[in-house]
C-alpha cells in the first residue's frame, strides 16, 4: 500500500515538473520575439522552436485531460500566458472579411527561387513561375529572387521583359550582378510606380526596397523584403534530414549539428535583426497606406518579424485559419513569408497558394480594400 502511494506521488511530481518545464519553455518562446539575437542569441532558437513546443504542450495537455488529472490546469495557464503567440501561429478566422464597397487591389508576394532556377521561358516550354504570376492577374506583384542568367541556356533578360510586358505596364527592378547571373528584388504593377528607393541595397539577392505606387490618386507604399538567409549548404541540409529521420542517432551527431547548422542560424539571425532595425526605422510613421511583404527568412515568432511589424497588421493573421507554411524545401517547414499592412487598407482575402511547386516558397496573396 505504501509503495503504491509512493509511486503515485512520484508520478504526480514528475508530471508537474515535466509539464511545468515544457510550459515555461513555451512561454519563453512566446515572448522571445521582443529580444534581439544581438543581445541574447538564444532568443533565435526559442522563436524557431515555438511550433514544436506548442504541439508538445498540446499533447501533454491532452494526456492529463484524458486522465482527468488536475495537472492539466498547468497547461491551461501556459496557453493563456502564451495566447498572443499561439494566435499569431494559428489564427482562427472562419469567414472572410466583408467588402465595404471601396476600390480593391490584389497583391502577390513571391520568392521565385530565381524563377525556378532560371528555367528558360519558351513558347513550347514556358517558365512555370512566369506562367503562374501572369495567370494570377494581381495588380501589384512583389518578387524576391528576380533573376536572369547570362548563359544561353538560362532565363534571359529579354525573355523576362517580354513575358511580363503585356500584363504589367510598370516595372522596377533592383539587381545584384555577378559573373553568371543577376538577382534581386522587383515590383510589377498595373499602376504607375512613381518612386523606388533602396532601404537595404540588394546584395546576394537579399535587400529591402520601398516602392511608391499611384493607385487611383492615392500613393501606396510597398516595402519588398528579402532578408538574410541562413545560408545552409547542401551538406547542412543532408545532415538535418538525416538527424530528423534518425532520432536515435541525433545525440551523437549533435556536435556536427552545432558546428554546421546552429552556428549559421545564430549568425544569420543577428544579421536579420540588424536589417529589421533598419527597415523598422525607415518605415516608422508610415502606417496608413503601406504594405510590407516578402521573404523575411524568419517566422511570425521572431524578433525580425516583430520589429518590422511594429503597429502594422498581418494579413494572414487577420484573414486565415490555422497554422501554415510558406517555405517547404528540405523538411524545413515554416511560415517565413509575410504580408503586413497599414490602417488605410482592409484585407478581404488572403491565401498561401500551394498549387505552385516550382519554387521552394509558396506565394502569399491578399486582396485589399482601400479605405
Amino acid at each position: 500500500m505504501f509503495i503504491v502511494k509512493l509511486l503515485k506521488l512520484i508520478y504526480k511530481y514528475i508530471g508537474i515538473i515535466v509539464t511545468s518545464f515544457v510550459g515555461v519553455a513555451l512561454i519563453l518562446s512566446a515572448y522571445s520575439n521582443h529580444i534581439s539575437p544581438n543581445y541574447i542569441h538564444y532568443s533565435a532558437y526559442l522563436s524557431l522552436g515555438f511550433h514544436v513546443l506548442i504541439w508538445v504542450n498540446i499533447a501533454i495537455f491532452i494526456f492529463w485531460l484524458v486522465q482527468r488529472n488536475k495537472i492539466a490546469f498547468i497547461s491551461i495557464v501556459v496557453f493563456v500566458l502564451s495566447w498572443g503567440a499561439i494566435y499569431r501561429y494559428s489564427p482562427l478566422n472562419v469567414t472572410n472579411n466583408k467588402y465595404g464597397g471601396g476600390d480593391t487591389i490584389k497583391v502577390l508576394s513571391f520568392n521565385t527561387c530565381c524563377f525556378a532556377k532560371m528555367h528558360p521561358h519558351k513558347k513550347d516550354n514556358p517558365n512555370p513561375i512566369i506562367e503562374y504570376i501572369n495567370g494570377q492577374d494581381a495588380d501589384v506583384v512583389c518578387l524576391q529572387e528576380y533573376a536572369m542568367g547570362k548563359a544561353l541556356n538560362s532565363l534571359r533578360k529579354n525573355e523576362l521583359d517580354k513575358a511580363f510586358r503585356d500584363v504589367y505596364t510598370y516595372k522596377k527592378v533592383f539587381l545584384n550582378d555577378n559573373s553568371y547571373y543577376e538577382s534581386g528584388l522587383a515590383c510589377l504593377s498595373k499602376y504607375p510606380i512613381v518612386d523606388a528607393t533602396p532601404i537595404i541595397s540588394p546584395k546576394n539577392t537579399n535587400g529591402s526596397i520601398i516602392f511608391s505606387i499611384d493607385v487611383k490618386g492615392k500613393i501606396l507604399k510597398f516595402v519588398v523584403n528579402h532578408l538574410e538567409s541562413n545560408r545552409l549548404s547542401s551538406d547542412d541540409r543532408v545532415l538535418f534530414n538525416y538527424v530528423t529521420e534518425n532520432i536515435s542517432k541525433s545525440e551523437e551527431l549533435m556536435g556536427d549539428v552545432k558546428r554546421q547548422i546552429v552556428r549559421k542560424i545564430a549568425n544569420a539571425s543577428r544579421r536579420r535583426a540588424k536589417q529589421a532595425d533598419i527597415v523598422a526605422e525607415y518605415i516608422k510613421g508610415i502606417d496608413d497606406y503601406i504594405v510590407v511583404c516578402g521573404d523575411f527568412n524568419d517566422t511570425q515568432q521572431s524578433y525580425t518579424y516583430n520589429r518590422i511589424r511594429g503597429n502594422l497588421n498581418d494579413a494572414y493573421i487577420d484573414n486565415c485559419f490555422g497554422p501554415n507554411i510558406t517555405y517547404h524545401a528540405d523538411k524545413f517547414y515554416f511560415r517565413i513569408d509575410h504580408m503586413l499592412y497599414g490602417k488605410g487598407l482592409y484585407p478581404l482575402h488572403t491565401t498561401i497558394d500551394k498549387s505552385i511547386k516550382a519554387s521552394d516558397h509558396y506565394p502569399i496573396i491578399t486582396t485589399f480594400e482601400i479605405k
